[in-house]
């Protein structure tokens, strides 16, 4: 993990098992689509979604009722 950038960077994560080896998904900082907050992505293709953090529940953790 590397300082917050604002969502710029993307490094990818291969898969070295393979020859040759292959790019399998990209970690980086991501916007979450519903609150708006940077977050650590583990996967940005995917994972759009704030994960819960100590400060603050996470948007993937939340009922949709909660008037967001």
């Amino acid at each position: 993990m590397w300082p917050q950038d604002g969502g710029t960077r993307r490094e990818p994560v291969m898969d070295m098992d393979t020859d040759p080896p292959r790019i399998v998904r990209y970690v980086g900082w991501k916007k979450c689509m519903r609150c708006g907050q940077l977050f650590w992505s583990e996967d940005v293709q995917r994972l759009r979604l704030c994960t819960p953090q100590p400060n603050r529940q996470g948007c993937r953790n939340r009922q949709d009722d909660d008037g967001i």
